[in-house]
């Protein structure tokens, strides 16, 4: 047997019990910061060490008082981690990779210092939230418009609690206990058909017989092209291929608009289109016009496609 003081073993408890409160307070002075991942880990190391205190602690959330630290920390867990708001901004096409640009804010202001896991289509991979943003590369190819993807939002901080012993070891043991941390967001791909797969250029790009007036010269080898023209030669819909070309000139990679404002440097390309479909996109070079897609070359774009509406584009990534 082995005796500790009374008084010693009141001290020892106090300091347990103040330790609690320290990473609640650290909680939620981060909490109104939008250091969301800082709040969390505070509150959950703070849920660890409520399992080696035997007695009640007064806590506070938005005005709920609680004596059962361990109910009021996972359930504040749980609330902050239901409270964040993930919208995303941008998807689009870099190469063989999807790319998603994702918004996270809590209570309406930006998030900071958050991580998260996710299925990137070969395997689970993280993600880091800075200023209220994030990256994610998909490497599986969607085939439908759109989609939810599910972030793991990771609270417990393993990795910091180094030296700690104690916060490691009750973490093993206790890690399960509090409820999911799953949140959903909807990723949408403008550049595919609703709920349909990507067709096939050979079935999306047809030139009417009766309106050719000019011969098809020959095909051209197999030519690689930028990302963003292996999306906008996907699009049929006139409606679709304005909004995502819009999309390419704000992120930077492309000028588009009428020939005559866009310089003679770098390669330049026209899209064909009427109120009906895009007809097809030709890069322009050495006066020949060649589709993308099919290889297909003309020497007149305007006899060729009277009537029909042009739009050109200049690939401002170059160097010039």
């Amino acid at each position: 047997l082995s005796y500790i003081n009374n008084e010693d073993l009141k001290k020892s408890f106090d300091k347990r019990k103040n330790q609690i409160l320290d990473y609640v307070k650290l909680g939620i002075s981060a909490e109104k910061d939008g250091r969301i991942g800082d709040a969390l880990k505070n509150y959950y190391w703070g849920y660890l060490l409520s399992y080696t205190y035997p007695d009640t602690i007064h806590l506070k959330f938005n005005d709920v008082i609680s004596y059962e630290p361990l109910i009021a920390l996972s359930d504040r867990i749980n609330q902050v981690i239901q409270n964040i708001s993930i919208k995303s901004d941008t998807v689009y096409q870099d190469g063989d990779v999807v790319v998603a640009e994702l918004i996270f804010k809590y209570e309406n202001q930006p998030i900071n210092g958050l991580v998260f896991s996710y299925y990137s289509g070969i395997g689970m991979d993280y993600g880091q939230v800075w200023e209220g943003k994030a990256v994610l590369p998909i490497y599986d190819e969607p085939t439908i418009s759109e989609r939810s993807l599910a972030l793991m939002i990771e609270y417990y901080s393993e990795s910091e609690m180094g030296e700690n012993s104690e916060l490691a070891h009750l973490h093993k043991i206790y890690f399960e206990r509090v409820n999911s941390n799953s949140i959903e967001t909807l990723l949408k791909f403008p550049w595919l058909k609703k709920n349909k797969p990507i067709e096939k250029p050979s079935e999306r790009i047809t030139i009417p017989q009766d309106s050719i007036k000019t011969p098809i010269l020959e095909k051209k080898p197999k030519v690689e092209y930028p990302s963003y023209m292996k999306v906008l030669s996907r699009l049929t819909d006139v409606e679709d291929f304005l909004r995502i070309i819009a999309q390419y000139e704000e992120l930077g990679q492309i000028q588009f608009g009428k020939k005559e404002n866009l310089t003679e440097l770098g390669d330049r390309y026209v899209a064909i289109f009427d109120e009906a479909k895009v007809w097809g996109i030709y890069k322009f070079e050495n006066d020949i016009y060649t589709e993308i897609t099919s290889g297909q070359i003309i020497d007149n774009i305007s006899i060729e496609f009277k009537g029909k509406r042009q739009i050109w584009i200049k690939d401002i990534n170059q160097n010039e």
